[in-house]
């Protein structure tokens, strides 16, 4: 069996209406949005009128952390009966993506997350809601979990000098930026100041 997976364009346009001409499977990607839901709906209303009636919702870039619309509460917005994935929000994708090193972000929890996805995909049958809910809740407990562990406060680590003279040498971390990065940068502009001068 061959799969065309085509990405269409966001909206509900000519381009979308040529192409449910020539499929049998849909999935339906929207965002935890209130207006992204109502798109959500439309475009599947769009698929009915077209007599396609094998869709699943994807959520995609859906947050961890806050509070966000339940599960059913989407799906009764959507009026859609099967969830293919819910996809969480991960700004390492966008910086990998950037890149063009996606694959090498795709860790072994990700590809779980995408599993019901694939099935979907490939046979056409879909999990069960609150087994895919509980994949969902599963990854944000462990993100969540990761996160505290690496938040602990430390005051110094150490670190590599990248002056001559010195060794090893203990550096405060505030938030990413050591007293070393700061040390440079003054040193920097210092420098500039006095050529301007």
């Amino acid at each position: 069996m061959t799969i065309f997976l085509i990405d269409a364009p966001a909206g509900i346009g000519k381009g979308i209406e040529s192409i449910l001409e020539l499929v049998n499977r849909c999935i339906v990607v929207t965002h935890p949005l209130w207006v992204s839901l109502r798109n959500g709906a439309r475009m599947i209303q769009v698929c009915q009128e077209h007599n396609i009636r094998d869709y699943a919702i994807a959520f995609n870039a859906v947050p961890i952390d806050g509070e966000d619309i339940h599960l059913y509460d989407m799906l009764e917005v959507l009026r859609a009966e099967y969830v293919g994935a819910i996809i969480p929000y991960d700004e390492d994708i966008l910086t990998y993506t950037q890149d063009g090193r996606l694959l090498e972000f795709v860790s072994s929890e990700l590809k779980a997350m995408l599993a019901p996805l694939v099935d979907y995909v490939t046979t056409g049958e879909c999990w069960e809601d609150y087994d895919v809910q509980k994949h969902f809740d599963a990854y944000v407990t462990k993100k969540k979990t990761s996160k505290e562990q690496d938040s602990t406060p430390s005051l110094a680590t150490v670190g590599e000098s990248i002056f001559e003279d010195s060794n090893n040498v203990h550096y405060i971390n505030r938030g990413g930026w050591t007293t070393q990065r700061l040390l440079v940068q003054g040193k920097q502009s210092l420098w500039r100041r006095s050529k301007l001068k």
